[in-house]
């Protein structure tokens, strides 16, 4: 059985699809959840049916960013833990850089936040690719621009702190440069697609 609804939604504009939505949980989805319940009881009637309804998907989605905070949590804390623990020298308390390892936390977490901002103003709708994946992958951008930084910075042993950042800078900036470039060319190509 098909139910058609007069929804209105388009890509990042949605005309008030809380009545339709309301209905389906109500009408549909809990009258189906309760059939589904007493059939799975029953012996007698070895009937199996499912559905799907256009709030299914973001139900889903809503439950699994639910159930996988625990796990996006554990694994910020174990990049965290990474990150502190490679790029200097572990457990000297100076040199470990403990605090660079944060800094990189804190700014992923930052700009994650900016980009929540920025599509909410544009009303665009955030997935599960948003608040899980994305974090991750500047996550490993921002890691990786931290140990070319690390590592250019260790390669300089004379000359004052600032001198020895301006020609680690000077090593490692031009690559870094490049990475950023073609990376912010690869989100606008997948900007350009219509997928939501």
């Amino acid at each position: 059985l098909t139910f058609l609804l007069n929804n209105n939604e388009k890509y990042g504009e949605v005309e008030n699809t809380g009545p339709a939505a309301e209905w389906e949980k109500t009408a549909f989805i809990d009258v189906l959840e309760s059939y589904r319940s007493q059939l799975a009881n029953d012996p007698n009637y070895p009937m199996v049916f499912s559905y799907m309804a256009e709030r299914s998907v973001p139900d889903q989605i809503s439950l699994e960013t639910s159930e996988n905070e625990f796990v996006v949590f554990i694994s910020y804390a174990m990049m965290f833990l990474y990150i502190s623990i490679a790029l200097g020298k572990f457990p000297h308390p100076l040199k470990s850089r403990f605090f660079l390892g944060l800094m990189g936390i804190i700014i992923v977490i930052l700009s994650i936040c900016v980009s929540i901002g920025v599509c909410s103003y544009f009303r665009i709708k955030l997935t599960l690719i948003c608040t899980e994946v994305a974090p991750f992958l500047v996550l490993a951008i921002g890691v990786d621009n931290m140990f070319i930084i690390a590592k250019a910075f260790d390669r300089r042993v004379h000359g004052s702190i600032e001198e020895r950042l301006g020609m680690a800078m000077k090593d490692a900036g031009p690559s870094i440069t490049g990475a950023a470039l073609s990376e912010v060319l690869t989100f606008l190509v997948g900007a350009a697609t219509k997928s939501p």
